[in-house]
C-alpha cells in the first residue's frame, strides 16, 4: 500500500515538473549567422553592445572586465 502511494506520488511530481518546465511566456527564434542590432534589442532591451563591420559584439562582460591589460605586441591595426 505504501509503495503504491509512493509510486503515484512520484508520478504526480514528475508530471508537475514536466508541465512546469514547458510553460513559457513565448519563444524567440534567432539565426546566429545574421543577427542584427534590432534583433539584439528585441532579445534584451537593455543590451550593451557595439557593431563593427557588420558584426555585433557584446560589451560589459564581467569576466572580461576583470582581466588586466598589458602593453605588448600590437596584433592588428
Amino acid at each position: 500500500m505504501k509503495i503504491k502511494k509512493l509510486f503515484y506520488g512520484l508520478i504526480a511530481l514528475a508530471l508537475f515538473m514536466i508541465m512546469g518546465c514547458n510553460i513559457q511566456g513565448g519563444t524567440t527564434t534567432v539565426s546566429i549567422d545574421s543577427i542584427d542590432a534590432e534583433e539584439v534589442l528585441t532579445l534584451d532591451s537593455d543590451a550593451d553592445f557595439f557593431q563593427y563591420d557588420g558584426v555585433i559584439y557584446k560589451a560589459n562582460i564581467d569576466w572580461v572586465e576583470e582581466l588586466s591589460l598589458t602593453k605588448d605586441v600590437q596584433i592588428s591595426k
